[in-house]
């Protein structure tokens, strides 16, 4: 499964800001962020709110203001950001619809389809969960030496 364009940008944007701010004392630019991450600054923003309204970020207005993390990167899992980026449904949605048919053998089939979908979907949160984004930061920073 492939993560979407949105969460990767929520993702750099939480990875530079544990960087740049690691005790989330000054907020940081969504300006600031964009650039340095080579990021469209338009979409990011609208990547952040929900990162706001899910308690991963807080946000202050003004001079000085901008976005903190909320909450420390070891408390946050992929699987946080995920889920207030597209939903909290997004990974399980990947299921085939049954069809409505009267033959026996197609049902059946779609049926072991769609259970093996939403096994698949489960063990994927599971994985995500498991993957702090402290781990996700320590790795990308380690890339860079």
């Amino acid at each position: 499964m492939k993560l979407t364009r949105a969460c990767s940008y929520a993702l750099h944007a939480l990875v530079y800001m544990s960087e740049h701010d690691p005790g989330g004392r000054r907020g940081l630019a969504s300006q600031e962020i964009a650039r340095e991450r080579g990021l469209p600054e338009r979409f990011l923003l609208k990547v952040l709110k929900p990162l706001v309204g899910a308690g991963i970020l807080g946000s202050a207005r003004g001079p000085g203001g901008g976005y903190l993390l909320a909450r420390p990167l070891g408390e946050i899992s992929l699987l946080d950001v995920v889920e207030a980026v597209e939903g909290p449904k997004y990974l399980l949605g990947g299921a085939p619809a049954i069809e409505q048919t009267e033959d026996v053998a197609t049902r059946q089939l779609d049926e072991q389809l769609q259970a093996i979908s939403v096994q698949l979907g489960e063990k994927f949160r599971d994985r995500l969960r498991d993957v702090s984004l402290a781990r996700l930061a320590g790795s990308s920073s380690k890339s860079k030496a």
